[in-house]
C-alpha cells in the first residue's frame, strides 16, 4: 500500500488505500467484519459487477483527476470563478473593485477633511 485513510462513521469503519499498482480500493465493516476491497476508480452494479471497462491508471497523477471537473464561484464582495479537475494546481484572479472603492470612500469619509483655500 502506498498511501491508506481511515475513517469511523456510524460505529463502522470505512479505509480507502492507493496499492503499489496505482489502484484506488475501498473496504468497510458491515456489522463490524471486514468487507473485501473493492476498486474505487470503477462503476459496479447493485450486484457488485461492473457497469463499464475497467480502465487502468498509467500514473498517480492520472488516478488524481476527476472525470468531471469542477467549477468554483465566488460571490459577493469578491468574485470570480475557476475550473477544476485534480490534475493539478489552478489559480483564480477575483475582482474586489466594489468593495475595495466602497471601503476606500468610507475610509476617506471618517479619516480625511477638506480643507477650504
Amino acid at each position: 500500500m502506498l498511501f491508506g485513510l481511515t475513517f469511523k462513521c456510524g460505529g463502522e469503519t470505512a479505509q480507502i488505500r492507493v496499492t503499489d499498482t496505482m489502484q484506488l480500493q475501498f473496504r468497510a465493516t458491515k456489522n463490524g467484519e471486514w468487507q473485501a476491497w473493492k476498486r474505487a476508480d470503477v462503476e459496479r452494479g447493485a450486484d457488485g459487477s461492473l457497469t463499464e471497462a475497467v480502465m487502468e491508471c498509467v500514473t498517480a497523477r492520472q488516478a488524481q483527476k476527476l472525470r468531471t471537473p469542477m467549477k468554483i464561484t465566488f460571490s459577493g464582495d469578491v468574485t470570480g470563478t475557476v475550473s477544476f479537475d485534480g490534475s493539478g494546481d489552478v489559480s483564480c484572479s477575483l475582482s474586489a473593485s466594489a468593495a475595495i472603492n466602497a471601503a476606500m470612500d468610507e475610509h476617506v469619509r471618517k479619516y480625511h477633511r477638506k480643507t477650504s483655500t
